[in-house]
């Protein structure tokens, strides 16, 4: 079954207190988790949250997680491709349609990338740090390099 997580998260009736949550708490806690740099955990199983830790910050807290985000984005895309709402071949400015491509730079070209140049890191794309807040922002950061286009290049 397909989970819709536009939709707000709903506190299980059994959060936290589930043997598996409280076996992966006590865990956490035998590990020192502020030694690994452990900020939190939340685990879904549908819409419900059954268990849910922070040991820095709550669950507004933001942190930079970097190439973990990579695995992440993975997943969501080979789920929709899996569903047939999305193709290796789209493009980008198929996905974000409302977007103005002439507000940055070489937004002519970058419209054009597709999913399967974003997942094998062969998009053209150069020089991204990470640090921004937009997907434009983010479009904006590095460059784009046309001899990059089909190679591999670690963004």
């Amino acid at each position: 079954p397909s989970i819709d997580l536009s939709l707000p998260l709903v506190i299980a009736a059994a959060y936290n207190a589930h043997p598996d949550a409280v076996a992966l708490s006590t865990a956490l806690d035998e590990i020192d988790p502020s030694a690994v740099g452990f900020k939190g955990y939340v685990v879904l199983k549908g819409t419900e949250v059954v268990a849910e830790r922070y040991d820095v910050g709550d669950a507004t807290s933001t942190y930079h997680i970097w190439s973990c985000t990579k695995s992440w984005a993975a997943a969501m895309i080979g789920e929709l491709l899996y569903a047939g709402n999305l193709t290796l071949s789209t493009k980008l400015e198929d996905i974000f349609t409302t977007l103005n491509w002439g507000s940055m730079t070489a937004g002519a070209k970058k419209r054009l990338i597709t999913v399967e140049q974003l997942l094998t890191m062969s998009s053209g794309l150069t020089g991204c740090s990470g640090e921004s807040a937009t997907l434009v922002k983010t479009l904006n950061q590095g460059g784009f390099a046309d001899g990059k286009v089909g190679s591999f290049n670690y963004v």
